[in-house]
C-alpha cells in the first residue's frame, strides 16, 4: 500500500513538473512571437504592378505569427514572409525566357501569357512547360488549376490561353448547377456540366428558343435554370430539351435539393415565397444534381468570370476585362484566370497561395441542412416540398425537423 502510494506521489509531481515547463516554454514562444509581430500599412492602390511599393529596392514585409490547423493538429507556424507569395525579378526574367518564342507576335496575346504564366508557374499550357517545381513553393501550392488544350475545350470553357483551338458556334456550354450565382448565397456547388444551351436551327417557336437561349433567369420558377436529361443528352432546362425535339415524357430533370450552412433551415408555404427567401437571406441556395448514374462531362470555370462583379475595379483597362472572358485557368478557386481577379480586387496577385488562399472568398461552402424537392404534375409550379410522399402539400422536411 505505501509502495502505491508513492508510485501516486510520484506521478503528481512528475505532472506538475511537467505543466511548469510547458508553460516556461509557452512564455517563451510567446514572447518571440510577440517580438516579430508587425502591422502592417494598408497598400497604395497602384495601376501598374512594377510600380508597386512592394516591387521597390530595400521594401521591407511585414511578418505575421499565426496559429494553424491541419489534420486536427494545432502547431506554432513560423512567422510567414509574404515577399514569398509575389513573383520576383528572377520569375519576371524566367517569363522572358520562356516567351522568347518567334511564334507570339500579337502584343496583347504575348501580355496575356506573360501574367498567365507569371502567376500560375506550375501549370502546364499548350506551349509552355511549368517553370517551377513543387520543391521551390516549399509550404505552398499553386493558386491555378490545370487549364486545357483539348479540341473540345471551347465548349466546356476550360481553354488555356494559348490553346490552338477556333473558337466555334458550338451548341454546348458549361453551365453552372445552382440557381442564385456565387456572391448571392454562403453556400456554392463546384459540380458544373456540359450541356446544350441552344436550339435545333429547324425549330421555329420563338418564346420557347428565348426560354432555352435567354441568359437571364426569373427567381419566380426553377423551369429556366433546372437542367434535364432526355435522350442521353444533358440540357440546361426542358426549353432546351424540347427545341431540340424531345418529347416530353423523355425529359427527366435533376434532383433539385435545397442547402443551408450551419444547419439552420428554411421555411417555405410555396415556390415563390421559398425563392424569395433564398435571395433577400443570402444564406442558402438550391443545388441540382444528375437524377442517376450517367457520364456527364465535368467542368468549371470558376465562379467569377466577369469583371467588377465585386464592385473593386479602380480603373478600367480593355486588355484585362478581354484577358478575364477570354480563356479559362481558374485562379485562387473562384476566378475564370488570374485577370478576372485583377479586375475584381484592389491587391495584387499572389504567385504562391496558402491553404486560407484558395477560395478565401467563400468558394465551395457545403451545407448541413439539406431537403429534397419533388416533381409532380398536380401543381401549376411543376413541383411541390413531398419529400418521400411523407409530408403535406406545401410543407418542407429533413431529417431533423418534423412537417
Amino acid at each position: 500500500m505505501e509502495a502505491h502510494n508513492n508510485q501516486i506521489n510520484f506521478l503528481v509531481f512528475i505532472f506538475f513538473t511537467s505543466c511548469k515547463i510547458m508553460a516556461s516554454l509557452t512564455k517563451n514562444i510567446s514572447d518571440s512571437v510577440d517580438s516579430t509581430i508587425g502591422i502592417p500599412e494598408k497598400n497604395k492602390k497602384c495601376s501598374n504592378i512594377t510600380e508597386h511599393p512592394r516591387y521597390q529596392e530595400g521594401y521591407q514585409f511585414p511578418t505575421f505569427a499565426k496559429i494553424s490547423q491541419f489534420r486536427g493538429r494545432r502547431a506554432f507556424l513560423l512567422p510567414e514572409n509574404i515577399t514569398e507569395k509575389y513573383p520576383t525579378e528572377r520569375d519576371r526574367d524566367m517569363v522572358q525566357m520562356a516567351l522568347d518564342n518567334p511564334t507570339f507576335t500579337n502584343a496583347s496575346f504575348y501580355e496575356t501569357l506573360q501574367q498567365d504564366h507569371l502567376y500560375c508557374p506550375l501549370s502546364e499550357t499548350c506551349y509552355l512547360h511549368p517553370r517551377l517545381t513543387d520543391n521551390d513553393f516549399k509550404f505552398y501550392e499553386s493558386c491555378c488549376l490545370q487549364c486545357s488544350c483539348a479540341k473540345d475545350c471551347f465548349s466546356s470553357g476550360s481553354c488555356c490561353a494559348d490553346a490552338d483551338v477556333i473558337e466555334d458556334d458550338s451548341d454546348k456550354a458549361c453551365i453552372t448547377t445552382q440557381i442564385l450565382p456565387y456572391g448571392k448565397s454562403q453556400v456554392n456547388n463546384k459540380f458544373h456540366v456540359v450541356s446544350v444551351v441552344k436550339c435545333n436551327t429547324q425549330f421555329t417557336v420563338e418564346k420557347t428558343k428565348q426560354l432555352c437561349e435567354g441568359q437571364n433567369a426569373t427567381l419566380d420558377s426553377l423551369d429556366f435554370s433546372l437542367p434535364v436529361i432526355a435522350n442521353g443528352t444533358i440540357y440546361r432546362n426542358k426549353f432546351c430539351a424540347l427545341c431540340n425535339f424531345a418529347l416530353e415524357h423523355d425529359i427527366q430533370p435533376f434532383n433539385v435539393q435545397i442547402m443551408c450552412p450551419n444547419g439552420k433551415g428554411i421555411y417555405a408555404y410555396s415556390v415563390a415565397n421559398l425563392l424569395n427567401q433564398l435571395v433577400s437571406e443570402n444564406r442558402c441556395n438550391i443545388m441540382y444534381y444528375l437524377p442517376f448514374t450517367f457520364p456527364a462531362k465535368t467542368c468549371f470555370k470558376g465562379f467569377i468570370h466577369e469583371c467588377n462583379v465585386t464592385g473593386k475595379w479602380q480603373h478600367f483597362d480593355p486588355h484585362i476585362e478581354k484577358a478575364c472572358m477570354s480563356y479559362t485557368h481558374v485562379y485562387r478557386g473562384i476566378y475564370r484566370n488570374v485577370f478576372c481577379y485583377m479586375c475584381n480586387n484592389d491587391d495584387d496577385p499572389f504567385m504562391k497561395c496558402s491553404r486560407d488562399d484558395i477560395g478565401g472568398m467563400g468558394g465551395f461552402t457545403m451545407g448541413s441542412f439539406t431537403a429534397m424537392l419533388h416533381f409532380t404534375e398536380d401543381t401549376d409550379e411543376g413541383f411541390i416540398y413531398r419529400p418521400d410522399n411523407l409530408c403535406k402539400r406545401d410543407e418542407i422536411m429533413d431529417s431533423f425537423m418534423v412537417c
